[in-house]
This record gives C-alpha cells, structure tokens and sequence, in this order.
C-alpha cells in the first residue's frame, strides 16, 4: 500500500481560487485512496513537521520558496513528489519564458526585464505597445498578485510597473498580445490526457499542434500535472503560458482520474527499481 500526503497551495498564491484548488486535490486522493493508497492532505505548514520515512508520494501544489526548500528535501530522501520542486520553480515567470524559447516551444515575442524607476527608459526590444502588451509579474513575491495587465501605451506601462512596485515586486515581463483564439488546456504527462477549451475557431490539424507544443513544454519545465493557455491564428499555435497543477475545474473529475493513473504508474516503476 503506497502512503500519499496531499499538500494544498497557500492560500496567498491562489487568489480567489482557494476553494477550488482544494477540490483537484481532494478528488486526486480520494481516487488513490480508490485504489488501496493511504492518504492525508495538509497546508505547506505542516511540511517541516513531516517525517519523509512515512510517505511514498507527495503531491505538491504549493508555490513558496520556503515550500520549495521542504520538497527538495523530501526528494533528496527518495519520496516522489508531483510536481517536483524543481519544476515548479521552473514555472516563476523569471524562468518559464527562458526555457521555453531554448526548447523551441514557439511564444509570443516577449521579454524579462528589471522594473527601472518611475518614467526611466524601457527597453521594450521591439514589443509594439499599440499592438497591445501584456504585464506579468516575474519574481516570487508576484505569484500572490495575480495582476497581469494589458497594456498599450508608455503612461500605462508606467503606471502598471509603479503598481508591481508598490506590491514589492521587482521583475516583469512583457509579452506581446496576439490576435486569435484563446484556448485553456489541461494535460498529465506520460497519459493519454489533454483536454483543449474553448477552441471554437477551427484550424487545420490545431488540436494535434496544440498538444504536441504544450507537451513539449512541459517536458522542457519537468512537469508531470500541467495546464496553460495559448493563442491560435492563422501563423500557427503559440504558447501564452504553463502553469504547474491548475484546478481543472471544468473537468476535475476526468483529470483526477489521469493524474491519480499517473502517480500510481510512477510509483510503481520505483518499487520494481
């Protein structure tokens, strides 16, 4: 019987989400538990008073450094943890957008830059603000924020960067906005699992290019339970974002179901080791 602890997200880094990113987890488990798991779910709180000999498998949706730090110890004691530390340390927007680019995954022309003073020069490295640019807070502290912003002039890129400031953030990144259809995905890495929403645009051969592009990015990210959104036009499929273990809340229950199959066949190629 394989012994399961479920870490919620911080309340902090789930802005009005708190309720369902619960859910996922507590449907994961409660499908494990299905299949002859023992389980238990904590906040990261609790992390420090764990001792790693009683779990084989931690599923982590938390985000924190210091949550981070407590995952890495427990891989270094041989427990699988979904997803790992590292990868969704890799998912902070001062890391995503770099690796991406290096593993060819196509994204929207964008940039990482340190927040310079009030109405000091930006380099915007062609980004055309008139086409419309997102915001994106790009350091630890903007994980809570949950502010992007669009925008589409000096005055309001200013006023956006004074913002993160104000939060205590300190790196952005601008992403140029692309016109098309915004399509959320869902995936479980090494299952048959990917659910594309709210593609009502119709390209040829999108849903085969839309899984390969999003699976190629989470490979490069080392995730194992993934979700994002992209843009589809005419030029082709272009990443807008991943995120590490989202809700799934349109389609929790199937979800549950491929991420629990996932963990279990991840646990049990270790015991045959």
């Amino acid at each position: 019987m394989f012994r399961v602890l479920g870490i919620y997200r911080e309340p902090e880094h789930s802005p009005d989400r708190v309720e369902v990113d619960k859910a996922i987890m507590d449907a994961v488990l409660a499908r494990l538990s299905d299949h002859g798991c023992s389980t238990e779910v904590s906040t990261p709180d609790y992390l420090r008073e764990v001792d790693s000999a009683n779990f084989d498998l931690v599923l982590a949706m938390c985000k924190s450094a210091q949550s981070l730090e407590l995952l890495r110890s427990f891989e270094n004691a041989g427990v699988l943890v979904v997803n790992s530390a590292d990868s969704i340390r890799r998912c902070y927007r001062d890391m995503l957008n770099h690796i991406l680019k290096r593993a060819g995954v196509p994204t929207p022309p964008g940039e990482l830059i340190a927040i310079p003073g009030r109405n000091a020069a930006i380099d915007l490295r062609g980004l055309v603000l008139e086409r419309g640019v997102f915001v994106k807070p790009a350091d630890p502290l903007g994980l809570s924020s949950g502010c992007v912003v669009e925008v589409r002039s000096l005055t309001e890129l200013n006023d956006a960067l004074t913002a993160f400031v104000a939060k205590g953030i300190r790196w952005a990144y601008l992403q140029q906005a692309l016109s098309g259809t915004v399509v959320k995905f869902y995936g479980v890495s090494g299952e048959d699992f990917f659910v594309p929403c709210g593609l009502t645009s119709v390209f040829a051969g999108v849903n085969s290019k839309l899984a390969q592009i999003a699976r190629m990015a989470a490979a490069a990210l080392g995730l194992e339970v993934w979700g994002g959104d992209a843009v589809v036009n005419e030029q082709g499929v272009f990443l807008i974002d991943l995120n590490d273990w989202p809700s799934f809340a349109p389609i929790r229950e199937l979800a549950a179901a491929a991420i629990a199959k996932r963990c279990l066949s991840l646990l049990s190629a270790r015991k045959k080791k």
